[in-house]
């Protein structure tokens, strides 16, 4: 089949990888596996020509936009600095899997068919089955459906309210890293010695310099996260069988201490992060920072936009309740 279907470099991988998948359990295959897997990746290279955007038409923002900006511009920089903070937020678990219910509903044979994702080099990331006409659909279809629908929320968050507001700010007010200086110095999710990381991030991201805000932050996530809960008297890491002691990547986190990371989080903000950072139903986006594969243009993308601005929020959150002593400290910086 694989050889039938040689015009299609993303059909003929998929039949390959099916062989793969099917010799592995038998004894004496693996010089023909191997053979398959070079040629696998030989076929992977190709599916970037087969790959196709799909676009649903503009969408009209312009309203929004407007809306946003009027509500922000008779603020002063440290009210709008709050405000900024709570522009958006993370939709309730229950609302998700309703939207995501109602989808396979109104699309029931759409949703039977399984799903292949793969990354721009055509390898294959995450397979996510079909869901069944009767009973529930299964976990991963309906995280694969929710992340489908946070991109694009994100877009419209993004397009329609973050970057308008932003641009709006940065023409009132000319942002350094001292405006952030006294969010960052009280926040618990940012640990002692990396109050400056953090602020310089949230300036460059204010400035529309979103190379260096991405880069200046979204490492910093996984280490405050592992922060957040020593500090709750959960110890983030683990012992080998040698007795060496290692950090818990984000993924392990979200796997083992799942329920303490709720308990700090909440439900919503916890899927949140685990599809945007995390899942490979998601764009991944700690994986590919950590794995050098977050390019320029890829800084660029919405995604990694929303995610500068996610920690944003989660640096401001702690200090909603007490934000008049941060506004008076931060009236102090020179504008």
């Amino acid at each position: 089949m694989a050889d039938a279907m040689a015009s299609s470099p993303m059909a003929s991988a998929s039949w390959l990888a099916d062989a793969i998948k099917s010799l592995r359990p038998l004894k004496g295959t693996k010089p023909r596996r191997q053979e398959l897997e070079a040629r696998l990746r030989e076929t992977q290279e190709n599916i970037s020509d087969e790959m196709t955007a799909f676009s649903s038409g503009p969408i009209d923002l312009s309203d929004i936009a407007q809306g946003t900006i009027e509500v922000f511009e008779p603020m002063s920089l440290p009210t709008a600095l709050g405000q900024l903070a709570v522009l958006s937020r993370p939709p309730a678990i229950d609302d998700r899997r309703t939207a995501a219910l109602d989808s396979l509903k109104e699309s029931p044979l759409a949703s039977i068919f399984g799903i292949t994702r793969m990354d721009r080099d055509g390898k294959t990331i995450a397979v996510v089955p079909g869901a069944e006409l009767r009973g529930e659909p299964n976990e991963d279809w309906l995280l694969h459906n929710y992340a489908q629908s946070d991109a694009l929320r994100r877009r419209i968050f993004i397009a329609g309210q973050f970057e308008p507001v932003r641009q709006h700010l940065a023409a009132r007010f000319s942002f350094t890293d001292r405006h952030f200086a006294s969010i960052v110095a009280n926040s618990p999710f940012v640990p002692l010695g990396y109050e400056s990381l953090f602020a310089l991030g949230f300036a460059r991201m204010m400035q529309g310099d979103q190379l260096s805000a991405a880069y200046l932050l979204l490492p910093q996530l996984e280490n405050s996260i592992r922060e957040l809960l020593s500090k709750a008297g959960n110890d983030p890491s683990i012992i080998q069988s040698d007795m060496r002691q290692e950090d818990r990547s984000l993924s392990s986190m979200l796997d083992n201490n799942r329920d303490q990371l709720e308990g700090i989080f909440g439900h919503d903000l916890t899927l949140e992060l685990d599809l945007l950072f995390n899942s490979r139903l998601g764009p991944a986006l700690r994986h590919d920072m950590a794995h050098g594969k977050v390019s320029t243009n890829d800084c660029r993308d919405t995604d990694v936009r929303y995610a500068c601005w996610l920690i944003y929020r989660i640096t401001c959150l702690p200090l909603l309740s007490q934000w008049s002593k941060i506004v008076e400290q931060i009236e102090t910086a020179e504008f």
